[in-house]
C-alpha cells in the first residue's frame, strides 16, 4: 500500500547550477537534468561528514543524483548523489573558471523548470568539458568557448541571428565593397541592402568577417575548438556582437558576463 501523497524517487544525471546555504549543515542545489529538466532539491546535511552526499554537490562537476519529488511548489529532497567526473581545472584559472559560470548561468537562465532538454543539457556539458581542458593536451581559449556556446545556445533556441542570409527576406546579399553588411539585432540579424533601406532606424552594420567567425563557431564541434585561433580585436567584434544579441532577445545579462572590461583593455562595445 502507497503512502499517501508519496511519489517515486527519480535518479538523472546533473550539473549543479548553483547552490545555496539552508540552515546549520544543508544546502539548497538548483540543478540542471535532463530528464527533468531544471530543479531544486533540498540536500540535509550535506555539510557533514557522515552524510552520503558530503562534498558532492559542486559547480562544473558531472553528478548522479536521486530525489524524493513532493507536493507542487515544495523542494524535492535529496537522497542520494555521487560524483561521475569532477572538472578541477576550471576552478585552477581565473578565465576558465569565469567562463564556465557564465555557461551556468546562461543554461540556468533558459531551461524550463520540470521541462526535459537532453540537447541542452549535452551542449552545456560539453562546454563545460573543453573549459577544463585535456591534461598536457592543447586547451581551447576561454572566451572563445563561451562564445561558442552562446551560438549554439541560441540556435538551440531558435534565435540564432541570420548570418548568411537577409532575416526578412531569406535572400543572399553579397555585401558592401568595404566587407560590411546591413544588421539589425532587433530584427534578427543580417539584412539584404533593399530590406534594410525600409527597415527604419536601427540599422547599423557587421563586417562579413564577423559574422563568418561566428558562423564558423557555430558550427564547430566543441572538441575541435582547441584548434581554433581568432585574432583578439576579431574575437572582441564578434563578442559584441552575440552579447548584443542575447541581451535583446533574453532581456538580461548572467552576473558573471555583467563586466566585460579585462585588465588593461577597454570594454566591449554594446
Amino acid at each position: 500500500m502507497k503512502t499517501r501523497g508519496r511519489r517515486a524517487p527519480h535518479r538523472d544525471a546533473a550539473l549543479c547550477l548553483r547552490r545555496f546555504a539552508y540552515g546549520d549543515s544543508s544546502l539548497v542545489a538548483r540543478l540542471l537534468t535532463p530528464q527533468a529538466g531544471k530543479l531544486q532539491v533540498l540536500a540535509k546535511g550535506a555539510y557533514r561528514p557522515t552524510s552520503r552526499y558530503f562534498g558532492v554537490i559542486d559547480l562544473f562537476d558531472d553528478l548522479e543524483v536521486v530525489w524524493q519529488p513532493r507536493a507542487s511548489g515544495a523542494l524535492a529532497v535529496m537522497t542520494e548523489g555521487s560524483i561521475l567526473k569532477r572538472r578541477r581545472a576550471l576552478t585552477r584559472d581565473l578565465g576558465r573558471y569565469r567562463a564556465g559560470l557564465g555557461v551556468l548561468e546562461m543554461a540556468d537562465l533558459v531551461a524550463g523548470e520540470g521541462k526535459p532538454d537532453v540537447e541542452l543539457f549535452a551542449l552545456t556539458r560539453a562546454a563545460l568539458d573543453t573549459l577544463g581542458g585535456t591534461p598536457g593536451g592543447t586547451e581551447a581559449e576561454p572566451r572563445l568557448v563561451a562564445l561558442a556556446f552562446d551560438l549554439k545556445l541560441l540556435n538551440h533556441l531558435g534565435l540564432c541571428p541570420a548570418l548568411e542570409t537577409c532575416a526578412s527576406c531569406g535572400r543572399h546579399d553579397p555585401g558592401s565593397k568595404n566587407g560590411a553588411v546591413p544588421f539589425a539585432t532587433a530584427l534578427g540579424g543580417r539584412l539584404c541592402h533593399p530590406c534594410a533601406s525600409n527597415a527604419g532606424p536601427g540599422v547599423g552594420t557587421a563586417s562579413l568577417h564577423t559574422l563568418g567567425i561566428a558562423r564558423s563557431l557555430m558550427a564547430t564541434p566543441f572538441a575541435n575548438l582547441e584548434r581554433v585561433r581568432v585574432a583578439e580585436p576579431a574575437l572582441d567584434r564578434t563578442t559584441a556582437l552575440v552579447q548584443a544579441f542575447l541581451d535583446h532577445h533574453l532581456e538580461t545579462r548572467p552576473r558573471s558576463r555583467r563586466t566585460t572590461e579585462r585588465p588593461g583593455r577597454q570594454p566591449l562595445p554594446r
